[in-house]
């Protein structure tokens, strides 16, 4: 298990499927819905939210996935270490095909490198996301 701490936010595709364990402390107020994210046949969104390591730097992280975004559950406030599968940032030309209307502020149709820097314009963000795992305050 490799440990993401501070330092480069250069992803590379070689380390994708990588678990890796992350120290923070979750931004609850950047949090976004990544739509059109099916899991066993039932439409919904996975539910992303930066976590913010001690030199400022956001790591963004999947931590659920929903049917229903008012149902979700706040992310635990204060450090948290976590494990999860790190991911390369999706492809940016896949977006305007995963998506029929137009999205809320709250909203991303896709995880990539031109996305992350629009939701996180003030930080320094990993060029991808780690889909979480195992929490631990």
């Amino acid at each position: 298990m490799v440990s993401i701490d501070d330092g480069t936010a250069d992803v590379p595709e070689s380390e994708r499927y990588t678990r890796v364990i992350v120290t923070g402390t979750y931004d609850a107020a950047a949090e976004v819905a990544i739509l059109n994210r099916s899991q066993g046949g039932a439409p919904g969104a996975w539910v992303l939210t930066p976590l913010v390591q001690a030199d400022g730097t956001a790591v963004p992280v999947v931590r659920g996935w929903t049917a229903d975004r008012g149902s979700t559950p706040p992310p635990p406030a204060g450090t948290v270490k976590i494990t999860g599968v790190l991911q390369t940032a999706e492809n940016s030309a896949l977006a305007p095909r995963l998506t029929s209307r137009p999205l809320q502020a709250d909203e991303v149709a896709i995880i990539s490198t031109a996305e992350l820097i629009g939701i996180y314009p003030t930080r320094e963000v990993y060029d991808g996301f780690v889909v979480l795992d195992t929490p631990s305050p």
